[in-house]
């Protein structure tokens, strides 16, 4: 709770302390966006029961990125702005290890995140067709883990991301973004999921990604 109420301290500071680093002038805009997210690590979590172990999730193929933002372009170059997100990741097989063997074993499984952020953007120059930028945002991510069927690991915890990109002007209110972000939710505390004689508990407690993502940003 503490972590959350301070993240979103932090966005609200941030949003806040736009208006104050203006010129005067500002240009609101919403943009969505979307494309390939790839995971820094495999989920691990231990296992005990019967048999004991350790397991680790193989989310070996990319997943996706989607959201969207509202935000403002200040005439220093600057532009701020509230995203929502969200990643998905699939898997198909987990790696175990115990005391009766190892191996891997078909397991239809998923990792999911929820991003929302504040985030500042710093354009390298304006007026021209092409504009590169750089930045990166804090906030809260809330992150769901299913190894197995009907097994889930939630937890929420603090959340940022780096990026840069490039943007093109296609008209006066449409541009279109090309970018990547680097994402992380840290913090993370799972509960441990017990049924019956059995209790697994996640053991990460971050999660991170790499995310190569375009998006259309109309302005008003």
């Amino acid at each position: 709770m503490k972590k959350s109420l301070l993240a979103g301290i932090a966005v609200s500071a941030l949003l806040l302390a736009a208006p104050e680093a203006s010129a005067g002038g500002y240009k609101p805009y919403v943009s969505v966006f979307g494309g390939a997210a790839v995971l820094t690590k495999n989920p691990h979590f231990t296992y005990t029961g019967f048999t004991g172990g350790t397991f680790d999730m193989l989310v070996n193929n990319p997943g996706y990125i989607i959201g969207g933002a509202v935000g403002v372009e200040w005439e220093n170059n600057l532009r701020t702005e509230l995203e929502l997100s969200h990643g998905h990741w699939a898997s198909n097989k987990t790696h175990y290890s115990s005391f009766d063997g190892s191996g891997t074993q078909a397991q239809d499984g998923s990792v999911s995140a929820t991003y929302l952020l504040g985030n500042a953007w710093l354009d390298l120059g304006r007026g021209s067709q092409i504009t590169p930028y750089v930045g990166g945002g804090v906030g809260v991510g809330w992150a769901n883990v299913s190894p197995f069927q009907n097994v889930s690991f939630s937890a929420t915890g603090f959340a940022f991301q780096l990026g840069a990109g490039v943007r093109f002007n296609l008209s006066d209110k449409l541009t279109l973004d090309a970018g990547y972000r680097f994402k992380d939710i840290i913090g993370l505390n799972y509960p441990s999921y017990v049924l019956g004689p059995f209790s697994d508990t996640l053991k990460d407690t971050s999660l991170s990604s790499h995310n190569f993502q375009i998006g259309l940003t109309y302005s008003f």
